[in-house]
């Protein structure tokens, strides 16, 4: 009999027994339970082989010089992480029974190619996408498309940009480009780095930004931004600094994008060119794809799985915006923190807080943390660690657990959450091209102080008061003046009724009537 239909669901995380029998439905395969070898028998592990096999596979936060080792054996194992390729197969030709089995067996060894470098010493690879059927759609968008755009976060592009599969798009005959969201959050320092490696890298590159220009922000970020712009124009940046597209300025580079594409191999019933966009949860490609159209048409989740089939969007009568599911690829991080702090697994269903608060700790000034949440926290050389800021935020907040401790969960949520939305422009972390850590001598990720702009911005406030003042009481005086010299008092001089709210006596406004 055929395997069991696959879910239609996400599934980026599998424990052994699912890992297991997803195997087995892939290769269609019988077992026995006789524990005798053989490919076709299981074996069930004791408690102390179960503890031994997973002893190195924490989701702790490791040291700064393990993290570097990881980064470099990462770097020499990069080129082999790759992105299931849909077999070859003629219409008409291969059945549609022939092709689901030519499919299942590619994306079997797909899987065991990923198995085995997550099986290497010294790196860890993040939950990829273990469903076969959000690979197809990605396969149907390649197709259909004559342009390929990934959408990454621009806080840290590399993480969320595939080369492999630039490479495969260009397999199947599409221009590729890469769109880097969310660039708000970027000052126009990391904007003018990241334009300049990818004009060296060949890619073309676009700069964006999701969020609409009258949304509610920081009550500083306009201040901030200007802060911003003054510490590139001091280090001569301005000249070089990449151009934030509007929504109308993307959808021009999109038809350009699509100019040198031939309208012939294009699957769409018009004949307009077809632009697909693919990329991770929670990069803003839906709220992209809304801004673009100008309407709320694609549904915006954090989570992988919320749109489960490709979608195609007309955008005006020039392109046809094809809407991929979102996929988490295979890439290698330090450690699961990693997927926490870049916003791919919910924050929410996290098990470890402290972990994830830690990276934060060590990307972030400490200064920026005690000004952004009114802290205390320990001075230098006493390192800071994620228990002792998550404790004195929730001290401060009054978080506590039924037996009065701490809640470090609450206060670890509401500190990752400021993180990885953007709400708190401080506690943004953005990672540089490889190989740069400075500017003309500024580090990559200074930022002014939110105390500098606060400071600043009421002493601006506050002299721009002082003039009004100035101004009004100047006014008053002339007025007064002109008074005394052209009209003469009515009443008595002793009487003075400055106040008009105060109430009047009766026998004085009834007065004429005692006459």
């Amino acid at each position: 009999p055929p395997p069991p239909a696959q879910t239609d669901s996400s599934v980026t995380h599998q424990g052994d027994l699912a890992e297991f029998l997803s195997r087995a439905e892939l290769l269609n395969a019988k077992f026995d339970s006789s524990g005798g070898p053989g490919s076709g028998s299981l074996r069930l592990l004791s408690q102390e082989e179960a503890v031994a096999g997973r002893i190195g596979g924490g989701a702790g936060v490791l040291a700064k010089a393990a993290r570097e080792r990881r980064r470099l054996a990462a770097e020499e194992l990069r080129n082999q992480l790759r992105i299931p390729r849909r077999p070859a197969w003629s219409p008409g030709v291969t059945s549609p029974a022939e092709l689901e089995s030519l499919e299942r067996e590619s994306f079997l060894r797909w899987r065991e190619a990923m198995a085995l470098l997550e099986a290497k010493d010294g790196v860890a690879m993040t939950p990829y996408e273990k469903n076969l059927d959000f690979w197809r759609q990605l396969w149907r968008v390649l197709e259909r498309s004559q342009a390929v755009v990934q959408i990454v976060d621009a806080r840290d592009p590399l993480f969320f940009y595939s080369p492999d599969l630039d490479a495969y798009a260009k397999e199947c005959g599409c221009q590729t480009a890469v769109l880097l969201n969310k660039c708000d959050l970027l000052t126009p320092i990391q904007l003018t780095a990241w334009r300049q490696y990818f004009q060296t890298a060949g890619t073309w590159a676009l700069f964006f930004s999701a969020k609409p220009a009258g949304s509610e922000a920081d009550e500083d970020a306009q201040d901030v931004a200007q802060a911003e712009a003054d510490e590139a124009a001091a280090i001569h940046v301005n000249e070089s600094m990449p151009k934030v597209l509007t929504p109308d300025g993307l959808a021009e580079a999109l038809a350009d994008l699509t100019a040198e594409a031939s309208l012939a191999s294009s699957s769409s019933a018009t004949g307009v060119p077809v632009v697909g966009l693919v990329g991770y949860p929670n990069v803003g490609k839906s709220s992209s794809i809304n801004a673009l159209l100008r309407a709320k048409k694609v549904p915006e989740s954090a989570t992988p799985g919320r749109t489960k089939h490709l979608q195609t969007l007309p955008l005006g009568d020039r392109l046809v915006l094809c809407d991929c599911p979102g996929l988490v690829m295979p890439q290698f991080v330090g450690t699961s923190a990693d997927l926490v702090v870049h916003g791919v697994l919910p924050i929410d269903n996290m098990r470890d807080c402290l972990g994830p608060v830690q990276l934060l700790c060590d990307r972030i000034d400490r200064q920026a943390l005690a000004e952004v949440y009114g802290l205390r926290l320990p001075e230098p050389p006493e390192p800071l660690t994620a228990a002792g800021l998550l404790t004195a935020y929730a001290e401060l907040h009054g978080y506590t657990t039924g037996h009065g401790v701490p809640h470090l969960d609450r206060a670890a949520r509401e500190i990752l959450k400021d993180s990885v939305t953007g709400r708190r422009k401080a506690l943004v972390y953005c990672q540089a091209p490889p190989g740069l850590q400075q500017i003309d001598g500024v580090d990559f990720n200074s930022r002014p102080s939110e105390l500098s702009i606060k400071t600043a911005t009421m002493s601006m406030t506050a002299a721009a008061g002082e003039d009004r003042e100035d101004a009004a009481s100047v006014a008053a005086a002339s007025l007064t003046d002109f008074d005394k010299q052209f009209f003469a008092e009515t009443g008595k001089s002793w009487k003075r009724h400055n106040n008009s709210s105060k109430r009047e006596k009766l026998r004085r406004v009834y007065r004429h009537l005692d006459q």
